[in-house]
């Protein structure tokens, strides 16, 4: 049982041999779970009666999956127990080869186009070869750092410190320098052609202040939790926030610098942390939810919105204020058509691999092209006016060509989650301000309900209010830049195409899915956005939620064990996908006493070269109890056996005041990439088949 500090609780039933067999939420929502005679999970039922069924073969493999839908994908295996095939229910097949050290060599999608990798001696992966075009390679310094980078946009070199600290970032797209305290806390940062940003810790080693390249401060203050609860802006105005006993944002103020409030934003939370009401400026929102939480309501004066979903997700039905859409897909998920009565709104075409290649409306066809990693490359309107994208050789966007023109986008680093510097147009100090034609805005980000701008005047000049899946319902002012509704977290909205660049893939807001299939394959719904609770989730960057299983046998595919000191001591150490964290596995000895009287384990994060293991208030370690539920990041560190995927959910509440109030200045200052990163490139990892299903 999990008690959290307002008393909910989740509460877990086991069976005779410490299986979970069903886990009732804080809603008193219940999901079970069947096994067969080998331990192997073989169903999954959720609160709102619908299941998924997994079946195995003689060696334990897990061959097919079922969804609620009664589609099933399978999966055949080499004989070392590889993923070879994975064929979908519409038949389509992708296939994966690997090398001696199990490190996937080749990946050829359902359109038959093969993607092959090398590696060095060490498994470090120095290049990718594609069918056609530019390839990717890799090189490695003494230390086995990746030193250089050679893609179709240029070169990218890496320089190092004594204490592997990135020092030195030279793009095509621009040059950065970077120092550092003895703490190993970023100090500063010089874009070339921008400036130095330099930063100011306190005591706690919490981020107190940020000066930008223009002489402009911005100052934070915290509670004795490490909350951040004021953001103070160069132009007076500040922020403040207010938390309930979980930690949830209850209540955002934006004052002036005499004190006036100038905007209110509260919001309230049901046991399970989806919000309930939104209110602003007089006008609150009320949200209502399904028994497995996804969002089947939305209203306010004016407004009303419902929705509804099949048995694996998809969205069926839209209706807002009385007009109703209807949703049709085919046996893949592939949504093929949007109708309102028996006239079709909007038709979708698909390739093989199952990505958006057409969307038709009664304006015409709109057009998509995408490289061998499904990257959007092109998009041509029914006027045959084009937008074009590029790409560095770790799947970022680094450029663009649209109706405002060509825009080059200088990153602090060089995956999907590095926040954007420059484009060419304007300057950016992520999350807090961009620079436009000496013109300095201000952003004021809510949790996925509304933003605003202001000036250095303390003026709002720009507001946006949104439906829970990002559609403008209502604005006023000139919105400016790129970075609205899920901004915070880098999501970038194209203005020619309406669509949001959330890393690797497109999401279409007026849907509330993305326009291609999830690399990580991981999800009951590969095109769905959040689970459909699009309030309390996001899609930032590498993080996987895991019910933590009762021995290391549940463990999801892609967790590798790995020796250790403590082997002797009955200890087992599991590294998770990627290498950033990892877990601990203690086994119950009987009459130990204490915690050695159960299986637990203990969550590890990785300090320097080593992982460490989490600890508590007082310094002791913190023990996880099988069936507890936790994030994983599993954004990869170099060196690192084979790339793996950044793409999963992250709880939006609980880290708001990270990313949306910090935002990406802790993820790129407190967090620094001292080591690049690999990260899943279109389709390089072989699936997880395991992961998540195993409690």
């Amino acid at each position: 049982m999990i008690t959290h500090d307002d008393e909910e609780e989740v509460l877990r039933s086991y069976n005779e041999v410490g299986r979970i067999t069903s886990v009732t939420n804080e809603r008193g929502k219940v999901t079970s779970y069947a096994y067969d005679d080998a331990g192997r999970l073989t169903q999954v039922t959720n609160a709102e009666e619908e299941s998924g069924t997994y079946a195995y073969n003689s060696n334990g493999w897990l061959t097919s999956v079922t969804n609620g839908r009664g589609k099933t994908r399978n999966y055949a295996y080499t004989a070392r127990g590889e993923v070879y095939t994975l064929t979908l229910a519409d038949s389509s097949v992708e296939t994966w080869s690997y090398n001696g050290n199990g490190q996937v060599s080749a990946y050829t999608n359902p359109l038959s186009q093969t993607v092959s990798y090398a590696y060095d001696d060490a498994g470090r992966m120095i290049g990718v070869d594609y069918p056609t075009g530019t390839d990717t390679a890799f090189s490695y310094d003494f230390a086995g750092r990746r030193a250089q980078m050679t893609d179709a946009t240029g070169t990218t070199n890496w320089t190092y410190d004594a204490a592997s600290q990135l020092t030195l970032l030279e793009t095509p797209e621009g040059e950065i320098a970077y120092a550092y305290d003895d703490a190993g806390r970023r100090t500063s940062m010089d874009v070339d052609g921008v400036g130095v940003t330099t930063y100011a810790y306190d005591d706690a080693g919490r981020l107190l202040s940020l000066e930008n390249p223009f002489e402009e401060v911005t100052a934070f203050a915290y509670d004795a939790g490490g909350r951040v609860t004021e953001r103070t802006l160069d132009s007076g105005m500040y922020e403040t926030v207010s938390y309930d006993v979980r930690s949830r944002v209850t209540q955002v103020l934006l004052k002036n610098s005499s004190h006036s409030t100038v905007r209110t934003q509260t919001w309230t939370y049901d046991a399970a942390s989806n919000v309930l009401t939104h209110t602003t400026g007089g006008v609150q929102t009320s949200y209502g939810y399904d028994d497995i939480d996804q969002l089947v309501s939305e209203s306010r004066n004016g407004y009303s919105a419902s929705y509804s979903y099949d048995a694996n997700g998809n969205r069926l039905t839209r209706t807002v204020n009385s007009v109703t859409e209807d949703y049709v897909y085919d046996d893949a998920d592939k949504l093929l058509e949007v109708k309102v009565g028996q006239q079709t709104v909007k038709e979708f075409t698909y390739d093989s691999a199952g990505r958006t290649t057409a969307v038709e409306t009664s304006a015409g066809t709109t057009s998509l092209t995408y490289d061998y990693e499904s990257r959007v490359t092109g998009i041509t309107y029914p006027n045959q006016s084009t937008n074009s994208f590029s790409y560095n050789g770790l799947d970022t966007r680094v450029g663009l060509t649209d109706s405002g023109g060509s825009k080059t986008f200088l990153r602090d680093g060089v995956s999907v989650t590095s926040p954007v510097l420059s484009d060419g147009a304007a300057t950016y100090t992520p999350g807090i301000s961009e620079r436009r034609s000496s013109t300095t805005t201000f952003y004021h980000a809510g949790i996925k309900n509304g933003d605003s701008q202001s000036n250095t005047s303390e003026s709002v000049t720009a507001s946006v209010q949104y439906d829970a899946f990002g559609n403008v319902t209502s604005s006023s002012g000139t919105w400016s830049g790129p970075f609205a509704y899920g901004g915070p977290y880098g999501y970038q909205s194209d203005p020619d195409s309406g669509l949001k660049l959330l890393g690797h893939r497109y999401y279409d807001p007026s849907t509330g899915r993305f326009l291609t299939r999830d690399i990580v394959k991981s999800e009951r719904n590969w095109y769905s956005y959040c689970h459909n609770s699009p309030l309390r989730f996001a899609d930032p960057k590498g993080f996987d939620k895991i019910i933590l299983p009762n021995d290391p046998s549940g463990l999801p595919d892609g967790w590798k064990e790995i020796p250790h000191d403590g082997n002797e001591k009955g200890h087992r150490r599991f590294i998770a996908p990627g290498g950033r964290e990892g877990l601990d596995f203690d086994e119950a000895k009987p009459g130990a006493g204490g915690h050695k009287e159960r299986n637990h384990w203990h969550k590890l994060k990785r300090k320097g070269l080593k992982l460490k293991r989490e600890k508590g208030g007082r310094g002791e370690d913190v023990h996880l109890d099988p069936g507890q539920e936790i994030d994983v990041n599993t954004e990869p560190v170099c060196p690192a056996p084979e790339p793996e995927s950044m793409w999963d959910h992250v709880d939006w509440n609980q880290v708001f005041v990270r990313t949306a109030i910090v935002v990406a200045v802790l993820a790129a200052v407190l967090f620094p990439e001292a080591i690049p990163v690999i990260i899943s490139i279109g389709a390089r990892s072989a699936p997880r088949v395991g992961r998540v299903l195993v409690p």
